[in-house]
């Protein structure tokens, strides 16, 4: 069952190192004292990383660089050779429900140093 309307997206920056691998774990849980985890049944989910005017500089997908690994935790991965670029970006982390909805889930600066 999904809590849709109460996520309030967590503000989280991420650190990467051009041309390294990125790899890290981000962990959802909702109410008191985190007792609530993410439902991700018949949800897509998509974060994509974003410079100046929008445009989109590296987008993670299910199966193409995001991964469940559990109902609570996801994992981002992008090998060195598509972390080439440097600066500082914007991202945002969206659920899309089975219905149409969507929830921002995550979102911060995004910096590649």
């Amino acid at each position: 069952m999904a809590i849709a309307g109460v996520y309030t997206p967590n503000v989280v920056p991420l650190y990467a190192v051009s041309g390294d691998t990125f790899s890290t774990r981000l962990e959802f849980s909702y109410g008191t004292f985190g007792s609530y985890h993410l439902d991700v049944s018949g949800s897509t989910f998509e974060m994509q990383v974003t410079g100046e005017g929008g445009l989109v500089k590296l987008s993670f997908t299910q199966g193409k660089g995001l991964e469940w690994l559990s109902s609570s935790t996801i994992r981002l991965y992008k090998p060195a050779a598509q972390m080439q670029l440097k600066g500082s970006f914007s991202y945002t982390l969206k659920q899309t429900l089975a219905d149409g909805t969507v929830n921002t889930l995550m979102r911060g600066d995004f910096v590649i140093e």
